[in-house]
């Protein structure tokens, strides 16, 4: 009887805690102020996202197809990041509800497989198209690999 009692006491004191924990986390950010920046942040140019529009219909040639494509590539590869994001989260959260059955925890793994693989892909295709792209387009190899402009 003692045992059983030492045990609702110790599940109130746990939910306490974490209903505390969690009120803290939800009400601080109320209490907290922040200064203004002293230093501005840089300018972006266009944006994080590349722009698939490069050019006007008469000024089109085969350089602006080839920052099109590389755009396009670009644009994918952002839109992968998230994808391969929620892919491995999916995988985790099958891998630690699997609760000792083998079935589930090798669709796990599986869908880790495929998404490291995928997103390995993407980022290979990414790599070439960028290297190609700027031998085509005259413009100098970022050691770096940063995304380059087209030269003027």
């Amino acid at each position: 009887m003692v045992g059983k009692n030492v045990r609702n006491v110790i599940s109130v004191i746990a939910v306490i805690s974490v209903l505390a924990v969690v009120s803290v986390l939800l009400i601080a950010p109320f209490f907290v102020s922040a200064a203004e920046p002293t230093v501005p942040p840089p300018p972006r140019s266009g944006g994080s996202f590349p722009s698939l529009i490069v050019c006007d219909g008469p000024d089109c040639n085969f350089s602006s197809f080839i920052l099109f494509i590389k755009n396009l590539i670009t644009a994918l590869v952002y839109t992968s990041i998230p994808l391969a994001a929620i892919s491995f989260a999916w995988a985790g959260f099958l891998l630690l509800t699997s609760g000792g059955s083998v079935a589930k925890k090798d669709e796990a793994k599986g869908i880790f497989k495929k998404a490291a693989l995928g997103f390995i892909f993407v980022l290979a295709a990414w790599l070439i198209v960028y290297f190609i792209t700027s031998i085509l387009l005259n413009t100098r190899v970022d050691p770096n690999l940063i995304l380059l402009q087209p030269s003027s």
